[in-house]
């Protein structure tokens, strides 16, 4: 008696025709043209970004810089509170460098004395290679001298920077009436406010810039 026929199933083709099927069935990789055409249009819409990114990019050094000067003047307030002493800030025009210092010639030169700590001194440059301090609103006035730095960190760095007139903080929070602009090669400027009578500071917005 014959068998009955057995329905035909994937399984019984044959491993070429299989695997013709399969090859089939996968989907085909990206070809060195598609690839090329990808790269292309990647690069294009880069290169069309590319000033948006970079004006985005100095515009935040610029303000990184006004943020800086900001929390260094806050810093000068609050030790002249503390310490009793009056405090300066000063400022390189035309340059990146500033100091906190003390700015009576006895607290420059004071040590610590027991349960206390000899006044404090800083100095600090913007964090932009591309800004600085405009020189045209701020005018240098006198340079520091080396003794001024002594017992500060990195005080070679500072000796002989050419300041403008310093920005005075007292210890009843008051402060001189000040205003200091920061400029970058765009002409993109950010301006740092300190109120006299309570010594606050603030920062602008950027104003201006060029192409």
């Amino acid at each position: 008696m014959r068998s009955a026929a057995r329905p035909f199933r994937m399984a019984d083709e044959p491993a070429c025709v299989a695997g013709r099927r399969r090859a089939r069935t996968l989907p085909a990789g990206f070809t060195l043209f598609e690839i090329l055409v990808v790269l292309i249009v990647m690069v294009m819409v880069v290169g069309i970004a590319w000033p948006s990114i970079a004006v985005i990019q100095a515009e935040y050094q610029l303000r990184q810089g006004g943020q800086l000067v900001q929390a260094k003047l806050a810093w000068a307030r609050l030790n002249a509170i503390e310490s009793g002493f009056v405090y300066q800030f000063c400022f390189e025009p035309g340059g990146q460098r500033f100091v906190v210092l003390p700015f009576e010639q006895h607290a420059l030169f004071a040590q610590a004395s027991p349960g206390t700590r000899a006044p404090q001194k800083a100095g600090g440059k913007l964090p932009s290679a591309k800004a600085h301090f405009d020189a045209a609103a701020s005018p240098a006035s006198h340079a520091i001298p080396a003794e001024w730095l002594t017992g500060m960190a990195d005080a070679g760095t500072y000796s002989g920077v050419t300041c403008a007139a310093p920005i005075l903080f007292h210890p009843d929070g008051s402060a001189s009436a000040a205003t200091i602009q920061i400029v970058d090669k765009k002409s993109r400027t950010v301006t740092i406010s300190v109120r006299p009578l309570t010594g606050a500071v603030t920062v602008s917005k950027i104003h201006g810039g060029t192409k």
